[in-house]
């Protein structure tokens, strides 16, 4: 993913179309150049390294997904039950709404995520009283609690 002019701002973008300008008229390169060129190395970098921290934190979300489904949807299809400040059928939604966002926020996953889809919907419809996953006390704000 290389930076476009468009990534630049104030004068940075002035000095890149001021380079690109030099080059073309066979000019030399200023030492500026080089530091606009260092600056859009580090944003490249910058960038690819939160897409991959996306991509990962999706793919985390999702086997966290996986385990909760393996350890609550049996029961929680037979019927829901009290487990702290939750009942199952409280966090299986909450689980599969995280994996959701989480896989369209890293753009990757597609397909999965239509299927994560069709299940939410799919329970939120057999269970319409279900609410909100509640916030744990402890990190419950003012207007929460």
């Amino acid at each position: 993913m290389n930076a476009t002019f468009r990534d630049f701002t104030g004068d940075d973008a002035v000095r890149v179309a001021a380079a690109s300008l030099s080059r073309a008229a066979g000019e030399p390169i200023a030492i500026e150049d080089i530091n606009v060129r260092g600056d859009e190395q580090r944003r490249n970098h910058a960038i690819r390294a939160d897409v991959e921290c996306h991509r990962e934190y999706a793919d985390a979300v999702v086997v966290s997904l996986f385990a909760s489904l393996e350890w609550h949807l049996g029961s929680a299809l037979k019927g829901d039950s009290t487990w702290g400040i939750a009942t199952n059928r409280n966090r299986i939604p909450w689980h599969l709404q995280a994996a959701i966002e989480a896989t369209q926020r890293s753009a990757s996953l597609p397909g999965l995520r239509r299927v994560l889809q069709a299940w939410l919907t799919n329970l939120e419809n057999r269970w319409p009283d279900v609410q909100p996953l509640a916030v744990f006390p402890a990190f419950a704000t003012s207007r929460e609690g």
